[in-house]
């Protein structure tokens, strides 16, 4: 809205000096005199208003919950998918750019398998070629047909493999190799002769290490409901704390494996080492860990009862799920004829996020205004 004179008038901002405003005119528009100009400041005026308090300083609130019932529990059912599919999208694409860190190679150098020091030596003597139906029977293909070569002396082979080796730039020489392989020793020991694992095989090097990708599973753990009516062995899933796998080492499969009478011994210590090189290499790079804190994604370490002493390693989420009362756990696994049953997420968790880099931002910006209050004082 314009004024008198054309000009806009805008919002007067908070903290923004005000125009030195002009003196009083008469009636017609002219300038009162100064003499009666200065007689009129002299009479006393309205008390001036007074300054306005200091805004509070704004607090997150907290909305309230009632407790979750069986009646509500599918819309925090839905709420805690919703959640879950996002935060784990998020992980899986962090640990996805941080995969080539998780070698094995990068802390333990010379102690880790490596296909190119160890060629397999393939026949390529006779090879002739003929016309063969293509995979779908359409007309021919070029097949080509290897003859099987005389198998190779020890002395011949021997001098393979050293030629082979010595074409290989080896730029390892991983500082503090020998000691991340002792720690992973010790630790195989403490665990591999106990049980569930009872593995008398000892570590040698080098270790069938042959990937770096990562694999995320939602922690299962079992807990007792009980009521005055019943009570009943349930599994729960824990959906924003996930285990942490090297591809094609999941629980699951380690399950199997000590579920099985007749196992591979070789196949059972292959994934108990998979388990355990995990655990050392976040422990010898801190940095891992911390990225990931930062990244509102914590790292810690269980021990599984099923699994004994086995470190396994679980990344959680910042937001925290609840277990509901006992009752509304028997009554779901009731309707459901299952006892399995998930953890949910409320508003509350939600809103309740604490971000801990903020928070240590907050006190770094406290303690430099104060010790600059205290230097202008």
């Amino acid at each position: 809205m314009g004024s008198r004179d054309g000009s806009r008038a805008g919002p007067l901002r908070e903290g923004w000096p005000l125009k030195r405003q002009q003196g009083p005119t008469q009636k017609g528009g002219g300038r009162v005199p100064a003499r009666e100009d200065a007689s009129r400041a002299a009479l006393p005026g309205p008390p001036a208003p007074a300054s306005p308090p200091a805004p509070a300083p704004e607090v997150r609130s907290v909305p309230s919950e009632e407790p979750v019932t069986l009646a509500r529990l599918r819309l925090y059912r839905k709420l805690t998918r919703a959640v879950a599919e996002h935060l784990r999208g998020e992980l899986a694409g962090i640990l996805e750019t941080l995969t080539p860190l998780f070698h094995a190679e990068t802390i333990l150098g010379d102690y880790v398998q490596k296909s190119m020091i160890s060629p397999k030596v393939e026949a390529e003597e006779s090879v002739r070629a003929q016309l063969g139906p293509d995979r779908w029977g359409r007309g021919s293909e070029l097949a080509v047909k290897r003859e099987a070569a005389q198998p190779l002396s020890a002395r011949e082979l021997e001098e393979r493999r050293a030629a082979a080796k010595g074409s290989v730039p080896l730029k390892e020489a991983i500082k503090g190799a020998d000691a991340a392989f002792r720690d992973l020793e010790r630790l195989y020991e403490s665990i591999a002769k106990k049980r569930p694992f009872d593995l008398g095989l000892p570590l040698k090097p080098p270790l069938p290490i042959n990937t770096s990708a990562l694999e995320i599973f939602p922690v299962d753990y079992p807990h007792m409901a009980k009521s005055s009516r019943e009570s009943k062995r349930v599994m729960v899933t824990a959906p924003l704390n996930w285990i942490v796998v090297y591809a094609g080492f999941s629980p699951k499969r380690l399950r199997a494996i000590l579920a099985d009478q007749n196992r591979s011994r070789d196949e059972l210590q292959r994934v108990l080492i998979h388990y355990l090189l995990l655990h050392i290499v976040l422990d010898r790079k801190p940095g891992l860990r911390a990225l990931l804190d930062s990244l509102h994604f914590p790292v810690r370490t269980d021990s599984p009862a099923e699994f004994g002493e086995l470190p396994v390693t679980v990344i959680a989420s910042a937001v925290k799920t609840e277990r509901p009362a006992d009752d509304v756990i028997l009554e779901s696994t009731d309707l459901s004829g299952v006892s399995v049953f998930e953890e949910v997420v409320r508003v509350t968790n939600v809103a309740a996020m604490v971000d801990p880099r903020k928070e240590r931002l907050l006190e770094v910006v406290k303690r430099e205004t104060e010790e600059e209050d205290v230097g202008s004082g």
